[in-house]
């Protein structure tokens, strides 16, 4: 099962918020040993260690983005077009 990690805060510096997210990510690396992504935007900070169990491909490394939406989620996430 992978590690889902985030929080949103205001209040802290862009330097201490990556850093304890990535004290985050560390800590729940075991999780999801397969890889290990981090993003932050604004005071929106979010973390993911993969277990790549079916989908064993790089597409499905998280956070993952579309336009200006992130989300970091445990199973898949297809996105289709009409």
């Amino acid at each position: 099962m992978c590690g889902i990690n985030g929080f949103v805060d205001k209040s802290i510096s862009i330097e201490f918020g990556v850093e304890c997210l990535k004290s985050m990510a560390q800590t729940t690396s075991h999780r999801g040993p397969d890889d290990m992504s981090l993003f932050h935007k604004h005071d929106c900070y979010l973390a993911h260690n993969r277990l790549s169990i079916i989908d064993l491909s790089n597409a499905g490394n998280q956070p993952m983005h579309l336009g200006n939406l992130s989300i970091v989620l445990m199973g898949k996430f297809i996105i289709t077009k009409k």
